[in-house]
């Protein structure tokens, strides 16, 4: 249901699809998500990887607040939601990025990749 590679759709600003809180900035690129024994790791562009536990077609981040230490800086998850139906994911995310901002993803869509 969530193994591949998924690119976040376009930014809607109707319908905040996408948008980051505060400060509006779009969220691009692409997760690519493997699994192993029904944990999933979602690998992101800034080179973290991040556990999900999945059921059925919803996934949620396991453990909640994982971290990733990058060049750039320390990346915190909190909490980070997924349901699918095999070819759109939505998600809501809310985590702590690289220059520590916090920011929240109240409606993540993204379309899995060929």
């Amino acid at each position: 249901m969530f193994t591949g590679s998924w690119a976040y759709d376009p930014t809607n600003p109707a319908y905040l699809n996408n948008l980051t809180s505060p400060g509006y900035k779009p969220k691009t690129g692409v997760v690519h998500i493997d699994s192993s024994g029904g944990q999933l790791t979602a690998h992101t562009g800034d080179g973290c990887s991040w556990t999900l536990d999945g059921h059925g077609n919803t996934a949620e981040l396991a453990p909640a607040d994982q971290t990733c230490r990058t060049p750039g800086g320390t990346v915190i998850v909190s909490f980070w939601s997924m349901a699918s139906d095999g070819t759109h994911l939505i998600s809501v995310m809310n985590s702590t990025d690289a220059e520590n901002g916090e920011y929240f993803v109240g409606s993540g869509s993204s379309t899995r990749q060929p």
